[in-house]
């Protein structure tokens, strides 16, 4: 064989040789760069799962906390009621007691003053019975000042004993000697004998 075509033939399987070894170097480098990218796509991949676990967890907790704080404020308002319909049932009872306490001292005062009364006009019955000669011109001639007590005029400050208070007079009724007066937020209608000037 010619030594030109054993050369060429040289020459030729040397370029083939260096470029199939350069091809085999490629792909080792491909190969070695697909596992590296493969490895970090499971890493990637397994950090993403333990990322959505824990975002799950997350908002379970966060519906779990704003469940408790419903629960717990519905309780507080329910407490906070319940100790304002306590507070107002109390002091619906203590004035009921305060103002059944002044209307029961005033029939009582009254009822007082009705038996004095009945028992003064009997002693007076009896007093005329005993003596029904007896006539005395210095009584007959007492002003009316002095026989009845002098009626107070409206905005008259007067004080009444049942209550061991002072009233303000609102209206008077000279015919039958009642008063209308005002003790604090109570309105009460009083005989003039119930009242001091």
């Amino acid at each position: 064989m010619p030594d030109v075509i054993v050369h060429k033939a040289r020459e030729l399987y040397g370029t083939a040789s260096a470029e199939i070894n350069e091809v085999i170097l490629d792909m080792e480098r491909f190969k070695q760069n697909f596992h590296e990218q493969v490895h970090e796509s499971q890493r990637l991949l397994k950090l993403t799962k333990g990322l959505h676990h824990k975002l799950l967890i997350a908002r379970k907790n966060v519906k779990e906390h704003s469940i408790n704080q419903r629960f717990r404020k519905e309780q507080e308002i329910s407490e906070a009621a319940a100790v304002a319909r306590s507070s107002i049932q109390r002091r619906a009872r203590q004035y009921r007691a305060i103002s059944s306490q002044p209307s029961q001292k005033i029939l009582g005062s009254n009822g007082h003053t009705s038996t004095m009364k009945s028992e003064a006009k009997e002693e007076k019955g009896e007093i005329s019975e005993a003596t029904p000669a007896v006539y005395s011109p210095s009584t007959s001639r007492l002003p009316v000042s002095a026989k009845r007590r002098k009626l107070p005029n409206v905005g008259d400050s007067v004080h009444v004993p049942s209550l061991n208070k002072q009233a303000l007079v609102l209206k008077v009724d000279p015919s039958r000697e009642e008063l209308l007066v005002q003790a604090g937020n109570m309105k009460l209608k009083l005989k003039l004998t119930d009242v001091l000037a």
